[in-house]
Formats: structure tokens, sequence, C-alpha cells
């Protein structure tokens, strides 16, 4: 951009010495040598379209700034742009109550065993990277880490609540002689 300042030019600006040829020509190199340095690859056209929102979301930005500088008598106040990343709150409660749907639907992999987890883990890592991208993947891989620890928790309880009736049942049997109820006739030993 510094090297060909007339290639952002709008329409109006152009002149017989500086054409839309010229103009198109110059993106399409532009875009070869950003294609170059990897991805996103764009096609001129899309690089123009992405420049052209990167320099009006800039200059929105600006005017935000000097608007925030107006209302408060250019004294400096915390101005953050309107597309900036959400806060640690935010993502926080955002978290929070997807933990809670999460929890709403465990109860739909109590008979999963923990083995099935992974096999889980990889269809849900498929779809996510076809529906949302990475961020969903971390998001899937988070999920699972949970609900596969609460799992653990859980069969660790109920080994913990088994484990008296295992050595309950595993242990010698006393047979106590049965006393009759009132109003019976006492058992009669066997001959």
């Amino acid at each position: 951009m510094e090297r060909h300042s007339r290639l952002v030019f709008r329409a109006g600006e152009l002149d017989s010495t500086f054409t839309a040829f010229d103009r198109n020509r110059l993106w399409e190199e532009l875009a070869r040598l950003l294609n170059d340095e990897g991805p996103p690859i764009r096609s001129a056209r899309e690089w123009r379209i992405w420049w052209t929102k990167f320099v009006h979301r800039c200059r929105r930005d600006a005017g935000d700034y000097a608007s925030e500088m107006r209302t408060t008598s250019n004294q400096t106040r915390q101005w953050q742009p309107k597309h900036k990343q959400p806060s640690l709150v935010q993502v926080a409660s955002q978290a929070g109550s997807r933990a809670h749907q999460l929890q709403g639907r465990a109860h739909l992999l109590e008979g999963v065993g923990l083995a099935h987890v992974a096999q889980l883990a990889s269809g849900v890592h498929q779809t996510a990277v076809l529906e949302k991208g990475l961020k969903s993947v971390a998001d899937a891989v988070k999920e699972l880490c949970e609900i596969g620890r609460r799992q653990e928790e859980r069969l660790r309880r109920l080994e913990e609540n088994l484990s008296p009736l295992a050595t309950l049942a595993t242990s010698t049997v006393v047979v106590l002689p049965q006393q009759p109820m009132p109003g019976q006739q006492p058992p009669q030993p066997p001959q």
C-alpha cells in the first residue's frame, strides 16, 4: 500500500494515467504476494473487499474514539473498539450456561463406558471441524473431558458404595437359628 497508494483509489479518482485496468492489475499482484505468504488464500477481489472493510472498521473506531474524547472533554477514558474480544465475565457466564446444558445431558452418557468416550470425542471432533472450526473442537474436548471426569467420579463412588456389599458377599455366611413368630410352631429339625 505504501508503494502503490493509488491502489485504493475510488472509481471517481481514476484518470488517464491510472485506469481501472491498472488498479486491477495491482490488486492481482498484491493478491499473489499475500497468497504466497500463506493462509488465508483469497482472490484479488476478496482481498480488495477485506481491505475496504478493514479500513472502514479502523475509521469507525477512530471516530468512536474521537467521539469519546469530545464527550469527556478530552480526558482519557477506557475505550475499547466495538469488535473487541469478550470480557472474562462474559466468557465465564457463557461457559457456566454451557456447563449447565451439559449437566442436563450427562444422564444420556451414564450407560457409556469410559472406553467409548474416545470414540465419541472423534465424532464430535469431526462434526465440530465441519460446523464451527477450531474453537468448537476445543470446546468439545473440554466438554468430553468434563464428562469423562464426572463418569470417573461416578464409578469411584459406585465402587466405594459396593465395596462393603462385596465384602459381605464374600465373607462366610453364618446361619442363625430362626426364632418362631408369636403364635407359630417352632421349626422341626430335619431328620
